[in-house]
């Protein structure tokens, strides 16, 4: 009786509240709904056929939160009107938050008539402000500076949060950051381009700072926030203390200096020490050859072999070192090279050997290409490859080393192959590593083809092999057309 008197004395009223964006509940006051709009159902989920009849505690949480009727009615009549942010239950059992007034309408005579809730939905706003109080509890708990501003026409006027940190890297105070966050930053660290700040790239910038207690490095970087239209709408800006890193990295350049001296007198040792072994060295290897050439009878001929096999393997040991400490330590020599002319230097140090003498030497330059590179490691590569294939030959008619210079569109390729003993599947990866011997039935440091590579890097190229056992072996070398080797020097020019 009481809704239908109020619809008809107050239909347009009533339609306002249905037109509201805000949901409307009116009670009377022994607390039963008597009207509940459209926006009431959109929020709480309740129609008003089911909201009628019930009172507030139809959408009130179970949480003593003040909004009871019992409780509303208590402070009516105390106040008249309650403001507050409660949460709500809706029908479907989700919890939203909503900002209420509930006001008491009383009659001319003062006497309560009706309970009027007006509550708008602000559960986003909540959820938002939450995150965003997470997001400032983060920020003051980390130890990077974090300063975060509004982009404005003139550029990133308003500083909307900054935390702890930046402030005592900043060396700011509060008054400083009310004016403003480019005329701060300008001011605080005038070496940075703001120009390139202001753009839409992330920047980075490092400052050095000088005081009572010591030298600071800080690293300053922006971070541009770019909107749905493709504008910058906000930037964040992060300072940190990296002198730690700073003082870490000279600590390591330091040491890495003493490390290089260390390391190139124990070079300087090693090349020394192989130099003044190879004298007596040599005089044992020609006193061997001596005494095979002399009768000192069958009992004593095993052992001189043995003298001789063991010095001749000494040798080839230090000469190893020689050129592995060579190709540390020589700077490069850019010349030009006759990739021909290596081949026969190499080719003569082993075709008077007893195994050399039974090997067909091949050279095949189509393209006549000449090269300026560095001479000398070349030669230390040529040297050690010619002569594994002559150490791994087989004892056939046709044994041969063949040696290819071609080129593509990025490289120059040289490659050595022999119709040797091979290398079997299992060790072709092993083959470039210090010390590895393909087997024990021939002598040999296991340092020379380690050395090839070592020499082929340095030249900035590349090496790799394929083989089959009792067949062929090829390695190729490819040295790209612009190739920088590992002394930071052009290693590679083509002519």
């Amino acid at each position: 009786m009481i809704r239908t008197k109020l619809l008809k004395e107050h239909s347009v009223l009533v339609q306002m509240l249905e037109a509201l964006g805000d949901a409307v509940i009116v009670s009377d006051i022994e607390g039963k709904i008597i009207y509940w709009n459209k926006q009431s159902e959109v929020d709480f989920g309740f129609t008003s056929a089911e909201a009628l009849g019930n009172t507030i505690n139809l959408i009130t949480t179970e949480q003593r939160d003040g909004t009871s009727y019992a409780e509303v009615w208590d402070r009516l009549l105390r106040q008249t009107t309650i403001n507050t942010e409660v949460a709500r239950k809706c029908k479907d059992g989700s919890i939203i938050w909503v900002q209420v007034r509930i006001t008491l309408l009383r009659d001319s005579s003062e006497q309560p008539l009706y309970i009027i809730g007006v509550s708008r939905n602000v559960t986003e706003d909540i959820l938002k402000k939450n995150k965003l109080l997470v997001f400032e509890a983060i920020l003051e708990s980390i130890q990077e500076g974090v300063l975060i501003t509004e982009e404005s026409q003139g550029g990133a006027d308003d500083i909307l949060l900054v935390n702890k940190a930046f402030i005592v890297l900043s060396g700011l105070n509060q008054t400083q950051l009310k004016s403003g966050a480019a005329t701060v930053l300008k001011s605080v660290f005038p070496e940075w381009n703001w120009s390139e700040a202001d753009s839409k790239s992330i920047s980075q910038f490092e400052v050095k700072r000088d005081s009572k207690a010591g030298t600071r490095f800080l690293s300053l970087i922006t971070v541009p926030v770019i909107d749905n239209h493709g504008s910058v709408s906000h930037r964040m800006i992060m300072l940190r203390d990296i002198t730690h890193l700073r003082m870490r990295e000279d600590q390591l350049q330091i040491q890495n200096r003493e490390l290089k001296s260390t390391n190139m007198e124990l070079d300087r040792m090693v090349y020394g020490v192989s130099h003044d072994l190879r004298a007596p060295l040599n005089s044992i290897i020609g006193l061997t050859n001596l005494m095979k050439k002399e009768s000192y009878g069958k009992e004593a001929s095993p052992y001189i072999d043995r003298i001789a096999q063991s010095a001749e393997r000494l040798n080839d040991f230090i000469n190893n070192i020689i050129q592995y400490s060579k190709n540390n330590r020589k700077v490069p020599s850019i010349q030009k090279i006759d990739f021909g002319e290596l081949f026969n230097i190499s080719a003569d140090l082993h075709r008077y050997t007893e195994a050399g003498q039974k090997i067909a030497f091949q050279y095949i330059n189509k393209e006549r290409i000449v090269i300026e590179s560095d001479k000398d490691r070349w030669q230390i590569i040529f040297n050690n490859l010619i002569g594994n294939s002559i150490k791994f030959s087989r004892s056939i008619p046709n044994s041969y080393v063949k040696v290819v210079v071609t080129r593509n569109e990025s490289a120059v390729l040289v490659s050595v192959e022999d119709n040797g003993t091979g290398i079997p599947k299992d060790r072709m990866d092993s083959v470039f590593d210090m010390f590895y011997r393909a087997d024990n039935i021939r002598s040999g440091s296991g340092l020379g083809l380690y050395i090839v590579r070592e020499t082929v890097q340095a030249l900035g190229g590349e090496i790799s092999v394929e083989s089959q056992v009792n067949s062929m072996t090829k390695f190729t070398i490819s040295i790209p057309l612009k190739a920088t080797g590992a002394y930071g020097t052009e290693s590679y020019r083509a002519t």
